[in-house]
């Protein structure tokens, strides 16, 4: 491909494409001179001008993000790297003017590939061949099968690996900035598919690398710089939990539950040999299927959904909530998937280099013992930036025996954990009653308080290592969580009634009210139920975060505040 040596005397000047071969030579010769300068840092409003021509000549229309710079330079690159590969026929075979202008020529493709340019029907560019929106969408997979092909002679090599390859290149700017701020894209099955696979491995990289460079001798990388590392990947794993329907998944489980299902369904995946692209429904099938779906009596029509072949995992479509119109792994999958993976985990992984229709998807890797390297690293993606880990490294092997699905040092630290929470609890707890024996009130009342505070706050520092450190799994994991989140609200509850009863107490300890006066038993009175009130609603709230059925829970706490109201009624009459 020679580069353009024609001066742009006309800055407005629009990329040609009257014919398949006005397009094809348009887009040559602009791409050309965009990559060239890049390459010798002569980056003008020249070269912008010729990036802007390239990308006319594509139909985004049906790529994700097809509107953001990020997606059109790489599609651009990606085309541009593909046609550095392959043969392309002499001019005169390609249709220009004189084939086109009788209308009959509509769509050409460039021999032996399935690169297509076609002429668009409707819209504002109606008449223009482009190439066509199913060709951009599919340039990754067709560059990842092509890319083993050497170059043609004069052609420039490596655009694209560059391109990705530089730390500090606008490409790896943007797609940081895209996998903090942008949510994951779930617009149909394929495309939450890959977002799903593309996030998974991108991390996986990030913290084999990582770890790779905290092993070397020297190391290569600080601990801190590795923590850094560890929230990039962490985000990107947020980032694949988003494809999950979690909606079934209790509010207080679902940052451990999420991080677990991502971890074992990629180990799933990672078995299987990934179906044909074009089996996975995609923007237009989805669209095609919902018109179909118009005519159908609203009673019986259902969520659109498609099922990985050979396994019960399903994409689905969500028809209510704040997430309607999305397409996630369905809440049954998310339930099912620790028992699917305990019967495929035996299993060998997929050739990584499969070469078959795989090379279609955006990111078709493996990332071979991500759960169990999580698992065994007490939950940490790079344990050897945390001591905790290192220290696990070190334990006999005993130690790391399994036991009901954990680990024995799980289970040990477990039981020390609790011992060590309940004996810091109870003295801090006795020694601060100890001191309050000669206080009166109001200061006795806020004794009570600093207690409840410090009781809590060790529950709660301790329940960062019973969650971050043992890193529990599965059903043992929500019973360890469920226990431990419900002794923070009881004690949350607890804090806030004796607050309620020490301001109480402070405002009757004042000059201008006394202790055995009927607006002092009011006081108290109105202190303990508010207290109650706000305590139930803790408890409540919290339980509800749970996932709990509260209607028991809630009849009984009607019954107790009418056996509270008739024993309260002779001193409120008083």
């Amino acid at each position: 491909m020679g580069k353009n040596s024609k001066p742009d005397l006309d800055p407005l000047r629009p990329a040609d494409t009257s014919s398949p071969r006005a397009t094809l030579n348009s887009f040559i010769a602009d791409s050309s001179q965009f990559i060239d300068d890049n390459r010798n840092n002569q980056v003008s409003e020249k070269t912008f001008r010729a990036f802007r021509r390239a990308s006319q000549t594509l139909d985004y229309s049906t790529t994700p993000d097809g509107d953001s710079w990020f997606v059109r330079i790489q599609r651009m690159v990606l085309l541009q790297e593909l046609l550095a590969r392959i043969e392309l026929p002499p001019d005169n075979e390609i249709p220009g003017s004189a084939e086109v202008s009788d209308g009959t020529v509509t769509e050409w493709t460039i021999p032996n590939t399935s690169i297509t340019i076609t002429k668009i029907a409707q819209g504002s560019r109606a008449g223009q061949f482009l190439f066509s929106a199913d060709t951009v969408q599919r340039l990754d997979g067709l560059y990842r099968q092509a890319k083993e092909l050497p170059y043609k002679p004069g052609d420039t090599p490596g655009v694209y690996e560059d391109m990705v390859s530089a730390d500090s290149s606008a490409y790896i700017q943007e797609l940081q900035l895209r996998n903090r701020l942008k949510p994951a894209d779930t617009s149909s099955p394929r495309i939450t598919l890959e977002e799903f696979l593309q996030s998974v491995n991108v991390a996986y990289k990030l913290v084999t690398e990582t770890n790779r460079a905290l092993l070397a001798t020297p190391p290569t990388l600080t601990r801190t710089q590795a923590r850094e590392k560890e929230v990039m990947a962490l985000n990107l794993l947020e980032r694949a939990s988003e494809t999950l329907d979690l909606s079934h998944v209790p509010e207080a489980l679902r940052t451990d539950v999420s991080v677990e299902t991502v971890l074992q369904l990629k180990e799933i995946l990672d078995r299987m040999l990934l179906p044909p692209i074009n089996a996975v429904p995609d923007i237009k099938t989805v669209t095609l299927a919902r018109k179909e779906a118009n005519g159908v009596a609203l009673q019986i029509a259902t969520p659109f959904r498609w099922r990985f072949p050979n396994a019960p995992i399903e994409i689905v479509e969500i028809t209510e909530g704040e997430r309607q119109g999305q397409f996630l792994f369905s809440a049954g999958t998310v339930k099912r998937i620790g028992g699917i993976y305990k019967k495929i985990k035996d299993l060998p992984y997929r050739r990584e280099q499969f070469g078959g229709t795989e090379l279609e998807y955006q990111s078709p890797g493996l990332s071979p013992g991500f759960y169990d390297d999580s698992v065994a690293a007490s939950g940490y993606l790079i344990p050897q930036a945390h001591w905790l880990s290192r220290f696990i490294d070190n334990l006999p092997g005993g130690f790391k025996t399994i036991y009901a699905g954990q680990m024995f040092w799980q289970w040990f630290g477990l039981l020390l954990g609790v011992l060590v929470t309940v004996a810091a609890a109870y003295f801090a707890y006795r020694y601060i009653r100890f001191l309050d024996k000669h206080l009166k009130s109001p200061l006795h009342d806020w004794l009570k308080v600093v207690a409840a505070v410090i009781v809590l706050v060790i529950v709660v520092v301790f329940s960062t290592f019973f969650d971050e450190g043992l890193n529990f799994t599965g059903n043992i994991q929500a019973i360890v969580t469920t226990s431990v989140a419900l002794t923070i609200f009881v004690l949350t509850a607890w804090t806030a009634f004796v607050i309620c009863q020490a301001l109480a107490e402070t405002i009757i300890a004042t000059p201008r009210m006394r202790d055995q006066s009927s607006e002092a038993a009011l006081l108290r009175i109105a202190a303990w139920l508010l207290g109650f009130v706000i305590a139930d609603w803790i408890v409540i709230d919290g339980i509800r975060s749970l996932g709990a059925d509260l209607i028991p829970l809630l009849a009984g706490l009607g019954i107790g505040g009418l056996a509270v109201a008739l024993a309260a009624q002779s001193t409120i009459a008083n």
